[in-house]
């Protein structure tokens, strides 16, 4: 007896010439095990079974893989279309295709097994395939089709090219008539809405109880001015139920408030309203009230008085900002300055969530992310700077390499790296087809045909890979020195890009923890730093800082924080920032290769400034940090 498997697929999209919908998995199952036991043939598996999965993609195997990769048609119909990676294989005709000692597949009609796009391989790789393995296929609609033959080959050819057109032509048909449906003011779909229920085709009927709602729903928003919320409240608390029996929320009144058919209109392709044949005389509210609810929608929106997401302001320390005290991220609030403008914060919300008894402690992190100002004239807002304005020097190094091009170079680099491992895994591909040709599992003619694709891929990989060399060879120009006070000067003015800043800062910083009294910095290597907050008012500022770059060694910077004790010395013009050295006495807080930091001045002493003034008691981690750096000052 000769042995066979069936094999059966369904997807989403399946229509026969008629354009019906194609006959189920389990009737394809069922004919093909009554055909089996007619022809004598013995199934010697379980059905394969793909669900969902369109005929136009190759099954999941390694040749069929590799060859999908270089099928332009076919990637071009999936990325356009399916789009679903999960749905570019299909694992049951590759594991049917699989099978060993087998004669024949059974199928409801060639349809299941494939349906190639237009000028994809499918077609010839499953051709070449089955041929090669001397297995026929026999369908449920048209008997045995042998690719051995010539003539099943052309036959099937011709075939799939037409059911192609027809299954082209049957979907641009039915999208005019839907056009032509919606513009004329018919539906394109069935009646599921709250308040109406369907009686036949394109007839509807009111729901009395649900239509009642609806006019309570747009009286109570375009009469009494009542807020969404305040409608479902309402609702709920009459135990008033949506269609499924649900409760009512924010989105579902809102859907009521913008359905259109309530006043017996719809849109039109052109999304103008025009009158809706079905709902005509079966209106719940005039076009007047609807209209009315609409305006106040529009302009609650245009008003601002939803919710506003400042989608365009880039927070380019977002997700480095932690709190010193419970260790929570924190997260980026908007207020108003000490100027009255505007400003962002990074606040801590673990107070507000968790109630923990360090709560007061977590407030205390407040600080603001960027100064409105970042050269103010008065000395006693010399300390007034952001967190942002605080981080930039710390990544001057990596700041200038980015301002001066250089980045612009390893990104260069970055991608010609990327497009010589293209032109190797091309390489590799080419020579996989080889081995399956030297197997037998490729003819010649296919092989060739399969090759120019990888060829034209090789030459264009190697004319970009020689652009991307010239383009690295030029831009490798070491910088001035008059380029570098420039951009410090940038660096210190705050006109530093943000994203250009975003992209340094997460190469160079771990964490920035903010204390009520200090902030503590973490490299990227593990190494840090802290530096004490100046309380002022009700706040706690950064202490003013001065930085300054070795020209004979650009690789070293300083960074020099000055607290309030000579900051109005300097605001004065009393002393410069470079004659801090030899005045006043320094304390080295950091030192790397290529960064040193120190501290000038004396700082107001916190947590006696936090007894006296609020009366709270000290932060323990931060007197603990405090003598810490204190012994490793003395001990420099």
């Amino acid at each position: 007896m000769k042995k066979a498997v069936i094999y059966a697929r369904t997807s989403s999209d399946d229509k026969d010439e008629s354009g019906k919908r194609s006959v189920s998995i389990t009737s394809q199952v069922k004919e093909c095990r009554a055909l089996a036991e007619k022809h004598g043939l013995s199934v010697i598996h379980p059905p394969f079974v793909d669900q969902d999965l369109s005929g136009r993609t190759y099954p999941d195997l390694e040749d069929a893989r590799l060859l999908s990769n270089s099928d332009d048609s076919f990637n071009s119909y999936f990325s356009e279309v399916i789009k679903f990676q999960r749905k570019k294989y299909r694992p049951e005709l590759g594991a049917c295709l699989a099978c060993s000692d087998i004669e024949f597949i059974i199928v409801y009609d060639e349809t299941r097994l494939m349906r190639p796009y237009q000028n994809s391989f499918l077609g010839q790789y499953l051709i070449q395939r089955l041929k090669k393995s001397s297995i026929q296929v026999l369908t449920v609609k048209n008997g045995i089709i042998d690719y051995g033959k010539f003539s099943d080959r052309l036959v099937s050819t011709i075939s799939q090219q037409v059911e192609d057109d027809i299954i082209i032509k049957t979907r641009q048909k039915s999208k005019e008539s839907l056009n032509v449906k919606r513009n004329t003011g018919f539906l394109t779909s069935g009646v599921c809405c709250y308040g109406y229920r369907s009686t036949g085709h394109q007839t509807v009927e009111q729901v009395e109880e649900e239509a009642k709602n609806v006019k309570l729903i747009f009286k109570m928003y375009a009469r009494e001015k009542k807020s969404i919320n305040q409608i479902a409240k309402h609702l709920n608390s009459k135990q008033i139920g949506t269609k499924k029996g649900h409760t009512w929320h924010h989105n579902a009144i809102l859907k009521v408030l913008k359905r259109e058919a309530y006043a017996g209109l719809r849109r039109n392709i052109e999304g103008k309203l025009i009158e809706c044949i079905p709902f005509k005389g079966k209106e719940i509210i005039s076009a007047k009230e609807f209209h009315s609810a609409l305006h106040r929608l529009r302009t609650n929106r245009n008003a601002g008085k939803t919710r506003i997401k400042d989608s365009d302001v880039i927070h380019p320390l977002s997700g480095l900002v932690y709190c010193g005290t419970c260790g929570r991220r924190m997260k980026v609030s908007k207020a108003k300055s000490f100027e009255g403008k505007a400003a962002y914060y990074y606040v801590c919300y673990d107070h507000i969530h968790l109630k923990s008894t360090d709560n007061k402690a977590c407030r205390m992190a407040r600080i603001l992310e960027r100064s409105a100002n970042p050269l103010p004239s008065s000395p006693k807002l010399l300390a007034h700077k952001g967190l942002v304005e605080f981080a930039l020097p710390l990544c001057a190094k990596a700041l200038i390499e980015a301002l001066s091009g250089e980045d612009k170079v390893d990104e260069a680099e970055a991608k010609l790296l990327e497009k010589e491992n293209e032109r190797s895994r091309i390489n590799e591909n080419l020579v996989k087809l080889g081995m399956l040709l030297k197997d037998g599992k490729y003819t010649p003619e296919a092989f060739e045909e399969v090759s120019k694709g990888f060829m034209v891929d090789i030459k264009k990989s190697e004319e970009e890979i020689g652009i991307l060399k010239e383009k690295i060879q030029k831009s490798k120009v070491p910088y001035e020195s008059d380029e570098i006070v420039k951009i410090l000067g940038d660096i210190m003015h705050n006109r530093v890009d943000a994203n250009i800043y975003r992209d340094v800062v997460l190469a160079s910083l771990e964490k920035i923890e903010i204390h009520p009294y200090s902030i503590k910095v973490t490299f990227k290597d593990k190494s840090s730093f802290s530096v004490e907050r100046i309380p002022e008012r009700n706040s706690r500022m950064i202490p003013d800082f001065g930085m300054h770059i070795d020209m004979s060694n650009q690789d070293i910077s300083s960074i020099r924080y000055i607290y309030k004790s000579i900051a109005s010395d300097i605001g004065k013009g009393e002393i410069s920032i470079s004659e801090i050295d030899r005045k006043y006495k320094k304390n080295r807080i950091y030192t790397s290769p290529h960064l040193k930091i120190y501290s000038y001045g004396i700082n107001p002493k916190p947590h006696e400034y936090a007894l006296k003034v609020r009366h709270r008691k000290p932060n323990r981690n931060y007197q603990e940090m405090l003598a810490a750096n204190i012994v490793a000052g003395d001990k420099k």
